[in-house]
């Protein structure tokens, strides 16, 4: 069903649902999660955008693939708040 959901667009409803359903019952765990994820995406955009290029990069230097791909994109997500403190909580995680 994950094609379909994806289709649909409710995963983007769902996690904002969880986002906002976290910040609600949780409103200091979310912001702890919230900052911490706000200062790691400044140097996680730049790396994944890096990433990218070279990632292009590599795959226009190849030939064969330019002559039998007509197109492809590359994209990425972050992590929502809560999705990112379900990981920390299960794996027993701390931010440092």
């Amino acid at each position: 069903f994950s094609p379909l959901a994806h289709a649909l667009g409710v995963g983007k409803l769902l996690w904002e649902l969880e986002d906002l359903s976290f910040r609600r019952l949780f409103p200091e765990s979310y912001l702890a999660v919230e900052e911490w994820q706000l200062a790691l995406w400044a140097e996680s955009d730049a790396m994944m955008e890096r990433a990218k290029l070279d990632v292009l990069r590599a795959l226009n230097d190849n030939h064969y693939l330019v002559k039998v791909v007509e197109r492809y994109a590359i994209s990425s997500r972050r992590k929502s708040v809560f999705s990112t403190f379900k990981k920390m909580f299960r794996a027993n995680k701390r931010r440092d």
